[in-house]
């Protein structure tokens, strides 16, 4: 997609309208962050790097444990906690 150039805005405006210009911009840009927030991280990430190939994972541990019916739906709030899951056989 090709960008415009930005807008020339004008110079006349009072600090009240200008206030109020922003508001509303701030408004809308919240808005479509709701509203859109995934499409708009994927379009973000894919014009950044749109040839990032996935990085393998090695064959060593902890990668290659095996797969086990999934944790517990509790917080793990320790690095005790994520060892121990991570090492459990």
């Amino acid at each position: 997609m090709k960008r415009r150039s930005p807008p020339v805005l004008p110079d006349h405006w009072t600090p009240k309208q200008v206030l109020a210009v922003f508001e509303m911009l701030d408004f809308v840009r919240n808005q479509l962050r709701e509203q859109y927030h995934r499409e708009i991280q994927h379009a973000d990430r894919a014009a950044a790097n749109p040839r990032q190939l996935p990085i393998p994972l090695d064959s060593d541990p902890p990668f290659n444990l095996p797969v086990t019916d999934p944790a517990p739906a509790t917080a793990i709030t320790t690095s005790r906690q994520i060892a121990a899951l991570l090492y459990q056989r």
